[in-house]
């Protein structure tokens, strides 16, 4: 009987072993249809224009571009996608929506090697997808990790970041990169892009916003462009060993238990906050020598009823250029630099740049002021001399780029500039008779004070009465 049961049992195993095994190696879905590759599920999503659920985490080793135009994909594996040791470039204008993370990026984070040896991991999305996410659109660590951002990603469950990096020691060397056209937004009660690791995060354009926008807590921020928003009132730090340590800020630099290097440059975009810029310390672990702060340009917006631009705990003499539309404590503003109003009472710092205007022939041209910091309006006034106007007037840089003149208004650059103007003879007045219009126009030619017409009737009258006697004087004379 034992026998009998064990028998039973072992068949019934050796039934289900093979579609289990099947099952396992099933990665996507299609309509009622599975798939072992994810490349055959997009193929068949694309004929059926039905979408893609992701069963199992895939797995990327190699470089693979994949083109996800008109296709929605979905899943709950965590992740979606994991990338370690290749490439995965997404492209076209579909949509990928995990319920926890969508793509994990791992470098090398062996502790043993990974400061000396990278593994390949890269990620591409494309200008036309977008990302959505209830945990992170992207999680990132070790050397060798690297994600170019050019779409659109959304996570929308507080907790984690949208952009998530990781705070031990051995996971950096991360590199992330935000184009122009981007967006990395955070829809609930949580940071756009949380950076722990001593990698380097680079922002050229695009949109970046959360509680607060990014968060640098080591590794290195350059904000070339973009506009970088904090949401949350008031801004404020907290100690936090082990997650996200700010709110409010467009930028926050909270250094790290790690106390790893940690800074930001800021050359351009527009920052966004309750405090646009902020900077505090507030682990007992951390070593302010190895925080930087510059700014040398951008601007800065303190909103939501806040009263600072930029705010350091820690640091001095930083900025060197930007615009901000609150004021800025002077303690931060280098030395060298000089400090001005705006037209809408912002404040103004930077380099004084000069104005060269060149003579002109047949006029003048005369600037506000002779020299200006970046973002300043200088007014021009142009005199002509007389019989002569205006014909064009040119500002260029000192690279050799135009600058656009409105009204006789321009804005500085951030460099000196070069004024022409050329003029042209005035044209020649024109008769100051009024035009005849057509409908008032008498077309008949008068001879004095009689209608040449009428002349022309009583001639031709003449000649028929003449015509007519020669031809009864002939008649009667054969």
């Amino acid at each position: 009987m034992k026998k009998t049961i064990l028998s039973i049992i072992f068949l019934v195993i050796l039934l289900l072993v093979p579609t289990m095994v099947f099952a396992a190696e099933d990665v996507a879905q299609v309509g009622t249809e599975t798939f072992e590759t994810f490349e055959e599920a997009l193929e068949a999503a694309k004929a059926n224009g039905e979408e893609i659920v992701i069963l199992k985490t895939i797995q990327v080793n190699k470089d693979i571009t994949i083109n996800i135009d008109g296709v929605n994909i979905k899943g709950d594996p965590n992740p979606l996608f994991e990338i370690k040791g290749g490439s995965l470039k997404v492209e076209g204008t579909g949509t990928i929506n995990g319920t926890k993370d969508v793509f994990d990026v791992y470098g090398n984070y062996d502790k043993t090697t990974y400061e000396t040896t990278s593994i390949k991991s890269e990620l591409v999305i494309g200008a036309g997808v977008t990302v959505t996410s209830g945990e992170c659109c992207i999680y990132i660590k070790g050397n060798g990790a690297k994600a170019d951002v050019y779409g659109k990603l959304t996570s929308t469950v507080e907790g984690l970041a949208t952009i998530q990096g990781n705070g031990n020691a051995e996971s950096g060397k991360t590199v992330i990169n935000i184009y122009e056209g981007a967006s990395v937004i955070h829809s609930d009660n949580d940071l756009a892009i949380y950076h722990p690791q001593a990698g380097k995060l680079t922002v050229n354009g695009g949109t970046i916003k959360g509680t607060t926008g990014i968060e640098m807590r080591a590794g290195e921020l350059v904000v070339n462009g973009g506009t970088i928003e904090g949401t949350a009132i008031p801004s404020s730090a907290e100690s936090n060993g082990n997650g996200s340590a700010s709110k409010g800020a467009g930028i926050a630099l909270v250094q790290h238990t790690t106390a790893l290097n940690t800074s930001i440059l800021v050359t351009g975009g527009t920052i966004k906050g309750h405090t646009a810029l902020y900077q505090e310390t507030t682990e007992t672990t951390a070593d302010t020598s190895k925080v930087s702060l510059k700014v040398e340009g951008g601007n800065f917006e303190a909103i939501n009823g806040g009263t600072n631009a930029v705010y350091s705990k820690d640091k001095e003499e930083f900025i060197t250029g930007g615009t901000f539309n609150k004021g800025v404590t002077e303690e931060y503003i280098a030395g060298t630099v000089t400090t001005v109003k705006g037209e809408n009472g912002e404040t103004l710092i930077g380099e004084k740049h000069s104005i060269k205007i060149e003579d002109s022939a047949n006029g003048k041209v005369t600037a506000s002021l002779s020299e200006a910091v970046k973002g300043q309006t200088v007014a021009l006034t142009v005199t002509p001399k007389d019989g002569y106007k205006l014909k064009s007037l040119t500002v260029i840089t000192a690279a050799d780029s135009k600058v656009t003149v409105t009204d006789d208004k321009f804005v500085m650059p951030n460099m000196g500039v070069i004024v022409t103007a050329e003029f042209e003879e005035a044209s020649v007045a024109t008769d100051s008779k009024p035009e005849v219009k057509p409908e008032q126009k008498d077309e008949t030619p008068k001879m004095g004070a009689i209608n040449v017409s009428y002349v022309w009737v009583a001639l031709a009258a003449i000649a028929l009465v003449g015509i007519a006697t020669t031809k009864k004087v002939s008649k009667h004379s054969k």
